[in-house]
């Protein structure tokens, strides 16, 4: 048999290029012949672009276009002019469509605000319609289209979005504990000799006629008549330890703080990931014991032959699920390509323990298999299965372990399986698996 044709046949039958025969198809822009009459896919009405909303909107993270329109169409196509402002709004929501699908990125208003100033430049009646919808348009946020970067950027502002509700919470309990330690050592000081002296009663006096004043005088009033109770040595000790521990921590930026003050919680590889999370084991015990001490010294109910041996022996087990879902979850997105080797046993070992990790693993390949295989709890899914079928991981709780979808699906599929998961994205909570299958349009 010819050898070309022997080529080919090995080409059709494996999907594999033997030899050097065949020409690499990488960069010639080919697309299925089963797809040969969908080259514009921005002339159809779809849920594509997503709107990937910004802040905190109770049930939105990730909206499609097409059900932004109908939203501000339900308020502003009424009446005898509402067949022309619905015409005029869906010949927007195409153009945003097209120029997405071309290339523009950006934020929903903005990209809005474009396409709008084209398509009204020459026409007053389309202007007026879309100036109507405009008022009407309340969401905001990143345009992104189906394309193979579309799994990491929705799970990564889902990421992002439960990490600002965790860190605003975080935030105002240290504010709080803060404010507490310090006030507990400011009443000591204020209390001892140091702080009733006249320098210090005149440096807390402020920016009045200070010269109207005797502090010397009150000084000597103060040192016989106020009551000394100071701290004790190890109680005032421990509360320095514990502001220094409070002010000092780097899991969460102050809203002061410059950029990379913190650490980085997301990562491109397991093992990265693994290794970030190890490093930082030490610290993140020493913050959550810090916290615990800091909640019972606020209160003054903190007894030190009762509570000093048991924090003493405080995370030598680890932390609870409730201590570490105060804390930020690592993010790794990668593609199944570099999962091989030291990343496999990174992934196995992450999903042993259940670390507070969220995991997106895309591949390609809705065909080949995964290199993890089947049966073994963590395989991503089975040839020929549809990929909502092969997601039927658990935790011991019930709840989904990992979530699978075409990167078309990823907005689309059922209710009883997006809001679950979606719902798990956006709370604190054990390791999140999301495994996502490629799927570009043209």
């Amino acid at each position: 048999m010819d050898a070309d044709l022997q080529t080919h046949i090995a080409f059709y039958l494996t999907g594999k290029r033997p030899g050097t025969g065949l020409d690499a198809p990488e960069g010639l822009q080919l697309r299925p012949a089963l797809f040969a009459a969908y080259r514009d896919l921005s002339a159809l009405r779809y849920d594509f672009p997503l709107v990937l909303v910004d802040g905190p909107s109770p049930g939105m993270f990730a909206e499609p276009l097409s059900g932004l329109i109908d939203s501000i169409l339900d308020k502003v196509a009424h009446g005898t002019e509402g067949a022309r402002i619905r015409k005029h709004l869906l010949l927007l929501e195409q153009e945003i469509r097209k120029r997405v699908a071309a290339g523009a990125s950006g934020l929903f208003s903005a990209v809005w605000d474009h396409s709008a100033a084209t398509l009204g430049q020459d026409d007053t009646l389309m202007a007026d319609s879309l100036l109507r919808a405009r008022t009407n348009r309340h969401v905001d946020g990143e345009l992104v289209d189906c394309q193979s970067a579309l799994p990491a950027q929705l799970l990564g502002h889902a990421w992002s979005l439960t990490q600002a509700q965790r860190a605003a919470h975080f935030g105002r309990d240290l504010q709080r504990l803060v404010l507490k330690l310090s006030d507990i050592l400011k009443a000591d000081f204020v209390n001892s000799d140091a702080g009733k002296s006249a320098e210090s009663l005149r440096s807390a006096f402020g920016s009045g006629p200070k010269d109207n004043f005797d502090f010397e005088a009150m000084s000597r009033i103060l040192g016989r008549s106020t009551a000394r109770k100071s701290l004790s040595p190890s109680r005032r000790s421990r509360v320095t330890q514990l502001l220094s521990t409070l002010q000092s921590q780097q899991f969460f930026a102050p809203p002061d703080a410059k950029a990379g003050t913190a650490y980085a919680f997301v990562f491109d590889s397991c093992s990265a990931a693994l290794q970030a999370y190890r490093e930082r084991l030490p610290r993140l015990i020493a913050l959550a014991r810090a916290m615990a001490i800091a909640e019972l010294e606020a209160k003054g109910e903190y007894n030190e032959a009762r509570h000093d041996p048991l924090f003493a022996s405080f995370g030598e087990n680890g932390l609870q699920a409730s201590d570490l879902a105060l804390f930020p979850d690592y993010l790794v997105r990668m593609n199944i390509r570099d999962l091989t080797g030291a990343e496999q046993s990174a992934l196995s070992e992450i999903l042993a323990v259940d670390l507070p990790v969220k995991i997106l693993i895309q591949t390609d390949d809705v065909i080949e298999e995964s290199p993890l295989g089947n049966g073994n709890g963590i395989g991503i899914g089975t040839p020929g299965l549809c990929p909502a079928q092969s997601a039927t991981g658990q935790h011991g709780d019930g709840s989904e372990r990992r979530f699978c979808a075409a990167i078309a699906r990823l907005q689309s599929v059922p209710a009883s399986r997006a809001d679950p998961a979606r719902t798990r994205l956006l709370r604190p909570g054990p390791v999140q698996r999301l495994f996502g299958r490629s799927c570009q349009h043209g």
